[in-house]
């Protein structure tokens, strides 16, 4: 059995993300673990840039108040931060979605992915997100 003290669940913010989170938080409810909630903000690409308003992750605590979890957020490349928050914290486990392609969601589309299962040292659990209605659906 995967032993897991610590996971690591990136977030664009979007819905996907959100039941990524969802799933980190059981996990390690189950395992007693704690997750870290990291969001980066992407370089400027062309003329366009996040400019961020106050703390988007204030409310990730509150939302699983019986689970330990930290927030971050950074600024660079995605997959690079995520590579560096994993190896930082310790992760034993990233959890992030597949899916959330809207604005700048972009940025956590195939290749961050893609990138962060291929570079970790620790084990990573991509979510597809949404369901595909077909999974979704209890006979």
């Amino acid at each position: 059995m995967l032993a897991v003290k610590t996971l690591l669940h990136p977030t664009d913010l979007t819905e996907a993300s959100r039941h990524a989170f969802d799933l980190a938080c059981r996990i390690a409810r189950d395992r007693g673990a704690r997750v870290v909630v990291l969001h980066v903000v992407p370089p400027p690409k062309g003329h366009f840039s996040e400019v961020l308003i106050g703390n988007p992750l204030a409310g990730f605590p509150k939302s699983a108040p019986d689970v330990r979890i930290d927030t971050r957020i950074e600024n660079g490349d995605p997959a690079t931060m995520i590579l560096h928050t994993a190896e930082e914290t310790k992760c034993d486990l990233i959890v992030m979605g597949t899916h959330g392609r809207t604005g700048l969601s972009y940025w956590l589309t195939r290749h961050v992915v893609d990138e962060v299962a291929q570079s970790a040292a620790c084990a990573v659990l991509t979510m597809r997100c949404p369901f595909p209605e077909k999974w979704s659906r209890h006979p």
